[in-house]
């Protein structure tokens, strides 16, 4: 009797080592995946156009950034976003690389300076007539 219990404790505690060993290698090998998929689509410098437009959302952003071949995966950037506080996405047309990793490109995108401004000076002379003002505004 005491050799069936033996038995049973030995054959559970080898199942107790397989699952470990298994959960150790599943986890190894999601590892593998997610840090594979945080990499940069391509080693070759490609700069894209990119714009967010207000009202998009973080889905989205990271959808389209997939669909333009910037990310790898869509999943795993949204995942490394929310871990790493990279939601605050800023609107505006940005000059991205698809040779920058996942986190340069979500902390650029979370920059409020990086977006390109389209913003032009212009100087008005104090006493100049509202014509001579409207003709710089629409030279400029």
């Amino acid at each position: 009797m005491k050799k069936k219990i033996k038995k049973r404790k030995l054959k559970i505690g080898n199942l107790l080592v397989l699952v470990a060993f298994l959960l150790v290698i599943i986890f190894g090998i999601s590892f593998m995946y997610y840090q594979n998929n945080l990499k940069a689509v391509s080693s070759n410098s490609n700069e894209i156009v990119f714009t967010i437009e207000q009202g998009d959302t973080v889905n989205n952003i990271v959808d389209r950034l997939e669909k333009e071949n910037i990310i790898k995966n869509k999943m795993v950037t949204l995942i490394y976003a929310k871990l790493n506080n990279l939601t605050n996405i800023k609107m505006g047309t940005y000059i991205l690389d698809n040779s920058w990793d996942t986190d340069k490109i979500l902390t650029y995108l979370n920059s409020s300076t990086t977006a390109l401004t389209n913003t032009v000076s212009i100087t008005f002379i104090e006493g100049d007539w509202a014509k001579h003002i409207a003709t710089k505004i629409s030279e400029n």
